[in-house]
């Protein structure tokens, strides 16, 4: 048999080899804990990768309507510079249309006239 200093140290070794398995045993279930968080984590990363995939592709619709849009205003800007043209034309035409007018108005004032002072009267049939 051994000596009892060689079986304490047997046990003591045996007792920390029988620790090292608990602690080896731990650490494998943390491990895989993690191991199973990391998974859920890739899952979720994917997740999130195709809805923003989605995002671009509704933001590259959107932006090709906003091109689309952004055409037609510019069309239409075109037009509205058309009318302004159109319009600076017609205010011309207003402006000697009321200097005749004004030159119209000034003949009856003046007929008028000439008819209160007697000057001028009708005209024998």
């Amino acid at each position: 048999m051994a000596s009892p200093e060689i079986q304490r140290k047997i046990d003591r070794h045996g007792a920390d080899i029988d620790a090292l398995y608990d602690l080896l045993d731990a650490t494998n279930t943390k491990l895989g804990t993690v191991a199973d968080v990391q998974q859920q984590h890739g899952i979720r990363l994917d997740e999130i990768q195709q809805t923003l995939n989605h995002h671009e592709v509704r933001f590259d619709q959107i932006d090709t309507r906003f091109d689309g849009i952004d055409a037609r205003f510019g069309g239409l800007e075109g037009r509205i510079g058309g009318l302004e043209g159109r319009f600076d034309g017609l205010e011309g035409r207003f402006g000697g249309m009321e200097g005749r007018f004004g030159g119209m108005e000034e003949t009856q004032r003046e007929i008028l006239e000439l008819l209160r002072a007697g000057q001028v009267g009708p005209t024998p049939k």
